[in-house]
C-alpha cells in the first residue's frame, strides 16, 4: 500500500486549501435535533441538521468518481493553530465552533478520497480533580451526511479533502480543555475512528 509523508502533506494542504471558497457549515447546535441512545449523555448538547435547509440546498455532486466506502482505511485530521469560528455574533466575539481538514484515506491508493456515508464527531470537556485524575463530560455531538460537508473542488497532492465546520452554539466549552473525536461511518454501519485531538478553547471575552 502506498505510504504518505503526512507531515509534509498536511503543510501543503494547509496552504492550498485555504485558497478555496468554503461551503456551508456542517451543522448547528440545538437541543433535541439529535436524540442520544446513551442515557449518560442526556445532558449533552445535541447537534444535528438545525440548519439543514441550508445544508440540503447546498448539496452538490462531486465532478469525480466517489471511492467505494469499503476502501476507507483511516481518518486523519489537520487543525490550524487557531481553528475557532464565530457563527453567531449576537453573543459577542466568542467562538461557537471550529474548523479542520478531514482526510479519508483509501486502502487502495493511500490517498485522501471523497466517498459516501456519514461524518460523526463528539466533543468532551476535561475536568481534573485534586489528584490529577481526568473526568470527561460529553458536551456536543454531530452526525451528518458527507454530502453536506464542505469539500475541496479540486484534487491536491494529498488527494480529495473535506473541510468540516462544526457549530457548538451555547454549549459550555468556553475556556475549557476539550477532546474532539471524529469518525467516518460507512453506509453499512462500519466506523473508522480518527485520533482524538485535545484543544484549549478560548475563554469568554
Amino acid at each position: 500500500m502506498p505510504t504518505l509523508k503526512w507531515s509534509m502533506m498536511f503543510h501543503l494542504s494547509r496552504r492550498v486549501v485555504l485558497l478555496l471558497a468554503v461551503g456551508p457549515l456542517v451543522g448547528g447546535c440545538a437541543n433535541g435535533h439529535w436524540s442520544s441512545s446513551d442515557s449518560s449523555a442526556a445532558s449533552a448538547t445535541d447537534y444535528g441538521d438545525s440548519r439543514s435547509s441550508r445544508n440540503r440546498a447546498a448539496r452538490s455532486t462531486p465532478g469525480h468518481p466517489l471511492a467505494d466506502p469499503k476502501e476507507i482505511l483511516a481518518v486523519k485530521t489537520f487543525y490550524d493553530l487557531k481553528p475557532w469560528l464565530t457563527f453567531d455574533s449576537r453573543h459577542g466575539p466568542n467562538p461557537d465552533g471550529l474548523k479542520f481538514n478531514l482526510y479519508l484515506i483509501s486502502q487502495r491508493t493511500g490517498r485522501a478520497v471523497h466517498t459516501v456515508g456519514n461524518l460523526g464527531a463528539t466533543l468532551h470537556t476535561l475536568h481534573y480533580d485534586r489528584d490529577g485524575n481526568c473526568q470527561r463530560t460529553l458536551a456536543c455531538q454531530w452526525r451528518h451526511d458527507l454530502r453536506d460537508v464542505p469539500r475541496t473542488r479540486k484534487e491536491f497532492q494529498v488527494g480529495w479533502v473535506y473541510q468540516p465546520r462544526l457549530w457548538w452554539g451555547q454549549a459550555d466549552v468556553l475556556g475549557k480543555e476539550v477532546e474532539l473525536t471524529v469518525w467516518y461511518e460507512a453506509p453499512d454501519g462500519r466506523r473508522v475512528v480518527g485520533r482524538t485531538k485535545t484543544l484549549q478553547v478560548p475563554g469568554r471575552r
